[in-house]
C-alpha cells in the first residue's frame, strides 16, 4: 500500500511540476468595431522543442497576435496559433493579442498550449474564456493580469504508451494518428525553415551596413554605426 502511494506521490508531483498555466490582461469586454490590444504570458516548463499556442473563438470576433516571441502567426477558421519550432529557453512566453468585436454578443474563447516536453507531446488544455462585446459605451479596463490555470482531468489519463497500443488497434484511428503525426513534423519543419531564411537574411543586411558603415569619413559616428551593425551580426 505504502509503494502504492509513493508511486501516486511521484506521479501527481511530476504532473504539477510540468503545469502550463497563462496570465492575461484580455478584457472582459468589447466595445464593436474597437481595436484592444492584451498582454498575454505562457508559463511552461523548461524545454526547448516545439511547442504552439493556440486560441479557438467563433465568428463574430477577429484575434490576431502583433508581438509573437519569435514564433510564426497562423490563422485559419475561427482558431488562430503561433507556433515555435524551437520553443523560447525561458519559462515564460510574452504574446500581444489584438481583438476586435465586429458584432454583439457573448464569445467563448479556448485556449490551448501543445509542447514537446522529455520526449513526448503533451497538450495544456486551459480554462474557457467568456468576453461580451456591445454596441457603444465603453470597454472594459485592462486591469491586473488574471490567470487561466490548466483543466486537469477528474482522473488520470492513459499513460501514452497505453493510449498508443489503444489508438493502434483501431487501423481508423491509427491512420488518424499517424496522419497527425505527419501533418505536426511538416509544420514544424516549415516554422523551422522560415525562422532559418528571416535568421539569414538579417545576417546579410548586417554584414552589408558594417561594409558601408567602414566607409564613413566621421570617425566617431563610423565606430558608433560599425558598433550597432556587429552588435546584430
Amino acid at each position: 500500500m505504502k509503494i502504492l502511494q509513493a508511486i501516486c506521490c511521484i506521479i501527481l508531483s511530476g504532473s504539477v511540476s510540468a503545469q502550463v498555466y497563462v496570465d492575461h490582461k484580455i478584457p472582459s469586454s468589447l466595445v464593436t468595431g474597437e481595436r484592444t490590444e492584451a498582454d498575454l504570458v505562457i508559463h511552461k516548463p523548461l524545454t526547448k522543442d516545439f511547442a504552439q499556442y493556440e486560441i479557438t473563438f467563433q465568428p463574430g470576433i477577429a484575434i490576431t497576435v502583433s508581438e509573437l516571441a519569435g514564433g510564426t502567426f497562423k490563422s485559419d477558421d475561427n482558431r488562430i496559433r503561433v507556433m515555435w519550432s524551437i520553443s523560447p529557453k525561458e519559462e515564460e512566453i510574452r504574446l500581444r493579442l489584438v481583438l476586435l468585436a465586429g458584432s454583439a454578443g457573448s464569445f467563448t474563447l479556448g485556449h490551448r498550449f501543445e509542447y514537446d516536453f522529455e520526449g513526448e507531446r503533451r497538450v495544456a488544455v486551459l480554462q474557457d474564456q467568456v468576453i461580451e462585446a456591445r454596441v457603444g459605451g465603453v470597454a472594459a479596463a485592462a486591469g491586473d493580469f488574471r490567470r487561466l490555470n490548466q483543466v486537469i482531468p477528474g482522473k488520470l489519463p492513459l499513460t501514452r504508451i497505453d493510449s498508443l497500443e489503444v489508438k493502434m488497434q483501431d487501423p481508423v484511428q491509427a491512420g488518424i494518428h499517424v496522419a497527425q503525426l505527419r501533418r505536426d513534423a511538416k509544420e514544424a519543419r516549415k516554422v523551422g525553415e522560415n525562422e532559418l531564411k528571416a535568421a539569414d537574411l538579417e545576417l546579410a543586411d548586417a554584414k552589408k551596413e558594417l561594409e558601408v558603415n567602414k566607409s564613413i569619413a566621421d570617425e566617431k559616428k563610423r565606430s558608433a554605426r560599425i558598433k550597432s551593425a556587429e552588435a546584430r551580426v
